[in-house]
């Protein structure tokens, strides 16, 4: 990981030194969910059952959804021919899977008076430093494609759930975290491709669609399921440009 880091900043170095030097910011939210049902290995039905068992009530089942997440990251476009550039730069990443169900034991009101049900929830979350290293063309001056490879090197690896307390008129959620609850792999690779829009010369938007191609998890001592886990994640954000050249719009009469 060192070794790319540092030949990433010496890119980085030599490239700031020019005038068309382009760094981008960009946050925004990540849709994601492993390509694997683990529900069940995660004890999140047994969990349900045993809910119920003990005097709960449900109103549905088990649900295996998407869990949404945040990033942020800086990247730069390295010009390599007049279309085409190279983009790298840092992320920090957030991608997991997200299980469900409602109670109507526990109720939510909102402000206009309607209630609905709770729902408890457990999310696996593992959170990377990911290094973008994608070629890139511009087909117009305003939209950029790409595409390549993302090293994601792991830093978190947890479980977040939630209890309720209180009565029924003063409910309050609380998160609870779980850390390591199966061995991560300290580094995955991600293919990824994606594209960017400019707004204008300084604001951008930024759609982005990654699957590792290696499991997300390693751990002899658990299932086989978990060790060839893969992640796909969709990202969306938003981004501002700086520095980089400005083209002049004057024209004359």
């Amino acid at each position: 990981m060192k070794k790319t880091v540092i030949l990433l900043f010496t890119l980085i170095s030599l490239q700031s030194i020019q005038a068309q030097t382009k760094w981008m910011i960009i946050t925004g939210t990540s849709y994601s969910s492993f390509n694997t049902d683990l529900m069940a290995l995660y004890g999140f039905e047994d969990y349900r059952a045993d809910y119920i068992s003990n005097g709960g009530t449900a109103s549905s089942p088990a649900n295996n959804s998407i869990k949404v997440n945040g990033y942020i990251g800086i990247e730069t476009d390295i010009n390599v021919s007049e279309k085409g550039f190279i983009k790298t730069g840092l992320r920090y990443v957030s991608v997991g899977d997200s299980y469900n169900f409602t109670t109507p034991e526990i109720q939510y009101q909102d402000g206009y008076g309607s209630k609905s049900d709770a729902r408890f929830i457990l999310r696996p979350r593992l959170d990377y430093i990911a290094v973008p290293l994608n070629y890139g063309f511009r087909p117009s001056e305003r939209l950029t494609l790409y595409g390549g490879l993302t090293p994601h090197f792991n830093v978190d690896n947890l479980l977040r759930y939630n209890t309720f307390s209180g009565n029924a008129n003063d409910v309050k959620e609380k998160w609870e975290r779980l850390d390591g609850p199966v061995n991560a792999s300290k580094m995955v690779l991600f293919v990824n491709a994606g594209a960017t829009y400019n707004m204008s010369s300084r604001t951008l938007l930024d759609l982005r669609i990654l699957r590792s191609l290696g499991s997300v998890y390693d751990d002899g001592e658990v299932a086989d399921e978990f060790n060839e886990a893969k992640i796909i994640s969709v990202e969306l954000g938003f981004g501002l440009i700086l520095g980089g050249s400005k083209k002049s719009t004057a024209s004359s009469n």
